[in-house]
């Protein structure tokens, strides 16, 4: 079991372990970011959206925060 502590007793284990839709939606959409935008695809060898022509460099978590803190400032 992973991030099992030695000595616990064993708990249910869910899919879904947010809390609230708008936090799962969240981190849904951020996963979705790194795969797209950070990660580097083994057999394309550059990310999928400087594949499909959407980006042409590799984004980094870092930037993606910077984007979302911009985007939250805008908001409010």
């Amino acid at each position: 079991r992973p991030f099992a502590c030695e000595g616990c007793p064993p708990r249910k284990q869910s899919l879904i372990t947010s809390k609230k839709i708008e936090t799962h939606a969240h981190s849904v959409a951020l996963h979705y970011m790194h795969y797209n935008f950070c990660r580097i695809n083994k057999t394309l060898r550059v990310t999928p959206a400087m594949a499909a022509g959407v980006s042409d460099r590799v984004w980094s978590v870092g930037y993606i925060v910077s984007l979302v803190e911009q985007a939250e400032a805008q908001a409010n």
